[in-house]
């Protein structure tokens, strides 16, 4: 979902333009800490909402942060009166509403008659997301659970009210840095995902973010806990003993009669960690058929070292949207897949250290039966007349 080599490390050091560092080696996942009022006992099969205690401490957090009106009693109630949060506000407000127009007012509507009858309610898997929880849940609107993998840690939230005003209105601008591309662009700008996400904020790390556009997007937040993943893949709530492994966030919408959940792993990517030999393999696998989305993906599964990489997604995906940075054409262009065309696509975009692959095949298709594209989608907004391709391919065969 982002610029160039954010994502992959191949054997040999590369020069990377302004990417996070990348995806080969063992996976490993980082979790929110939460502090202890903050722990939600949740049990694995009770998800129906009328049966789980909850508090609103995180929704509040994650209200704060999109810059939305909070409850003048709850733990960060207190902040809005500063002027910092009140210029939060007023610019999240804006930014939102450049969502709205560029993006979303056309992006959802497309998804009811394209993708809609195609989704199914099952899990969404994305594959690089960074904290792009918007794009997810936007294509994906009706996912009961969100896995998304991505380097960038989550990193914790600490109480606002034990912060400095110097050190809100420094965070809060991180934020606003972070998320200002995703309005102009619907992308994700690497330099700043490195500068801001991993940097010395008090509000850093993917976490922020993905409640950022949860709360804009309608979800209240129910809760965040950490967790640990065991040897069979299954992943379970982590003790204060342990060091955990992952954070899952558990959220609803108005009219939900069970919790959904978003899961955020923080990964190193490869073969290994694919298969179901490794513990994050096993995890990967116990999703099930799963809906994919690669956007922006680095041309990450075009290369030699991570055919095993392409191969489980081919193997667990009922569904995948992606840009021409994804799966090869050639690999689904076959009885087993059903694929649709969307925008424009003549070759791939140059990016610094990760090779040049070219789908002439892809090209001829577009050219006979391509359907156009209102928004912008993947390394679109790279090329010079901003023109984005989406593939849609939905398993015929079991």
């Amino acid at each position: 979902m982002t610029h160039s080599n954010r994502f992959i490390r191949l054997q040999q050091p590369i020069n990377r333009p302004g990417r996070v560092p990348a995806l080969v080696g063992l996976l490993f996942i980082v979790v929110i800490l939460l502090p202890t009022n903050c722990r939600h006992k949740i049990s694995e099969n009770a998800t129906d909402l009328a049966s789980i205690d909850s508090s609103p401490y995180h929704n509040d957090m994650a209200r704060f942060l999109a810059g939305m009106p909070v409850s003048a009693d709850s733990q960060p109630g207190s902040l809005t009166k500063s002027a910092a949060w009140q210029r939060h506000r007023s610019a999240m407000d804006g930014f939102w509403k450049a969502v709205e127009h560029q993006h979303l007012d056309l992006i959802q509507p497309w998804q009811k008659e394209h993708l809609a009858d195609l989704t199914a309610g099952r899990t969404a898997l994305y594959l690089l997301s960074g904290a792009d929880f918007l794009n997810l849940a936007s294509f994906f609107p009706d996912s009961q659970r969100y896995v998304m993998l991505a380097l960038e840690a989550s990193d914790r939230l600490p109480d606002p009210r034990k912060l400095t005003n110097a050190e809100i209105t420094r965070s809060l601008e991180a934020i606003r840095s972070v998320t200002g591309n995703i309005g102009a662009r619907n992308y994700f700008m690497s330099a700043s995902m490195n500068r801001y996400l991993n940097g010395n904020f008090s509000f850093r790390g993917t976490t922020p973010v993905i409640l950022i556009f949860a709360a804009r997007l309608g979800f209240q937040i129910h809760s965040i806990e950490s967790i640990v993943l065991q040897d069979d893949g299954t992943i379970r709530p982590a003790t204060l003993q342990e060091n955990p492994v992952g954070s899952r966030i558990r959220v609803y919408r108005p009219g939900d009669t069970q919790l959904r959940e978003i899961v955020y792993l923080q990964v190193r990517l490869s073969d290994a960690n694919v298969s179901p030999q490794s513990k994050s393999g096993r995890y990967l696998h116990s999703l099930g058929p799963v809906n994919v989305m690669l956007k922006s993906a680095v041309y990450l599964l075009h290369m030699q070292q991570f055919t095993g990489v392409r191969d489980f997604v081919l193997q667990q995906a009922a569904l995948i949207v992606q840009d021409d940075s994804g799966v090869p054409y050639s690999f689904l262009k076959n009885k087993d897949w059903q694929v649709r065309l969307y925008g424009s696509y003549q070759a791939p975009v140059r990016l610094k250290g990760t090779g040049y692959y070219p789908q002439p095949e892809l090209a001829a298709d577009y050219k006979q039966t391509a359907t156009p594209l209102a928004f912008q989608y993947g390394y679109g907004t790279l090329r010079p007349d901003g023109q984005s391709n989406l593939l849609i391919a939905q398993r015929l065969t079991q």
